[in-house]
């Protein structure tokens, strides 16, 4: 069993292609300026041709990510995947003219921080954006990194003295609530947190004391501030994986499949 090949080696009978549990997004380093602006982090959106993506450098079944979970899990806001933030270059340079002349200084080198073992296809997806984002005219480059460095980036601690970052990074969650998502993203202390939101935190403590129904709409209202007030990531893919398996073996890869392969589950023909 080969369990993740890219989609352009996924030519066979026994490969097969399945919706897993990944999230990928560019974080956000709300803490640096020029990214601790509002409007400059909305303009890093639009300047993302996220539908374009898919079936070039993306696979074709892969999805528009609007939030940090999936869409079946519970609280997952579906009214915001109805109106995905669409690519629109020249909004882009409008909101970054409106920031500079606030005095935000919008001509601030960006460093995208590529990590292409990420997953299949990782690093021509940043080489796109890279153009994508000179295109609406942003000051960026990119760096690649290796695991190592890539978890120095990933996970508090911080490197100090650090310039304004875009990680790619990749979420999953398929224990089918968000707080395994929130508390680590978008508490000012998790582990991976860039954003510091004390109102937002306040009503993520809210949610998680609450349950059923109710539960579900705290969460779709937290998803809806971060999606439209907050903007912490600029949002790119809910992914789909490729597994090989040998024509000897019986074993079909469910949603499960990207974070375990469960030996109980494989069979001999």
């Amino acid at each position: 069993m080969a369990h993740a090949i890219a989609e352009q080696d996924a030519n066979k009978p026994t490969d097969f292609s399945y919706l897993n549990s990944e999230t990928t997004f560019l974080r956000i380093d709300t803490m640096q300026p020029p990214l601790n602006d509002v409007r400059v982090r909305m303009a890093l959106n639009y300047a993302v041709d996220k539908k374009g993506l898919i079936g070039t450098v993306m696979p074709k079944a892969a999805m528009v990510a609007t939030q940090i979970v999936i869409p079946a899990i519970p609280g997952h806001n579906h009214n915001i995947d109805k109106n995905p933030r669409p690519y629109d270059v020249a909004k882009a340079k409008q909101l970054m003219a409106e920031a500079k002349a606030a005095g935000v200084a919008t001509d601030t080198e960006i460093t995208l921080i590529n990590y292409p073992t990420n997953f299949p296809n990782a690093g021509e997806l940043m080489e796109s954006i890279l153009t994508m984002y000179k295109t609406a005219g942003f000051n960026v480059k990119m760096i690649s990194v290796e695991p190592g460095q890539y978890a120095k980036w990933n996970i508090k601690p911080f490197p100090e003295g650090r310039p304004p970052t875009l990680l790619l990074t990749a979420h999953d969650n398929n224990n089918g609530d968000p707080i395994f998502s929130m508390t680590s993203r978008f508490f000012c202390e998790g582990r991976s947190s860039t954003i510091c939101v004390p109102e937002l935190e306040k009503e993520i403590n809210r949610a998680i004391g609450l349950d059923g129904a109710a539960r579900i709409a705290g969460w779709e209202g937290i998803f809806k501030t971060v999606h439209e007030e907050i903007v912490p990531d600029v949002m790119l893919h809910h992914m789909v994986a490729f597994t090989r398996v040998h024509p000897r073996i019986v074993y079909v890869p469910d949603i499960a499949t990207n974070a375990e392969i469960r030996v109980e589950d494989i069979r001999f023909k």
